[in-house]
């Protein structure tokens, strides 16, 4: 739920402070990385493959190189959630499937690291980088999706309308010109049959 939140590291970055005192990593900063921060660099890295504009993937491939390589500007996805809630639903699915890999194994990691130094020191690393790959890959998909036309058909529907519409014209003065012949032969057929009756 913190995702959906302004500041969602207001209340967690104390745990996590409080869990690492003893010297150890946290259970709680492996979900930091993978749930929180990949779920966010999925977002943004749809976001930046198909921008509605230039300063939108500049920005999006700014905050995407800060969630890996600093772990950090998880608020960079919140308007995209805020305006879509298929965007929404995708960062929160791949974010629990996150942590479904993450609490059973009971991973222990770092926030604010490069997520692959954060893989590297993490005492499980597998289940950890599982937890990284389809948070960020459920939110990618599902965002990318989301900014694609709406239906893949779309294009080919609208090329057949297109040469249907150009094939018209020609159909059209194809048909004149039968017309017009069947009528330029009418008097010779009916003098034919004029002379067959002498």
């Amino acid at each position: 739920p913190e995702i959906t939140r302004d500041h969602p590291r207001r209340q967690v970055l104390p745990l996590i402070l409080l869990e690492m005192e003893g010297g150890a990593f946290s259970v709680l900063g492996a979900l930091d990385a993978s749930c929180l921060c990949c779920a966010c660099a999925g977002v943004c890295a749809a976001v930046a493959a198909r921008p509605t504009s230039a300063e939108e993937g500049s920005a999006c491939r700014r905050a995407l190189a800060i969630n890996i390589w600093f772990g950090d500007f998880v608020e960079a996805c919140y308007p995209y959630m805020a305006r879509d809630g298929y965007v929404r639903a995708a960062a929160l699915c791949g974010a629990a499937l996150g942590g479904a890999f993450v609490l059973p194994a009971a991973a222990r990691s770092s926030a604010y690291l490069p997520i692959p130094i954060a893989t590297a020191v993490c005492d499980a690393p597998l289940p950890f980088a599982a937890a990284c790959a389809s948070a960020f890959l459920v939110p990618f998909v599902g965002t990318l999706l989301r900014r694609m036309p709406p239906l893949a058909a779309w294009g080919l529907l609208s090329g057949l309308s297109d040469a249907k519409d150009a094939a018209g014209p020609s159909r059209r003065r194809m048909s004149l010109s039968r017309s017009s012949s069947c009528h330029s032969e009418l008097p010779f057929s009916a003098a034919a049959d004029q002379r067959h009756q002498h």
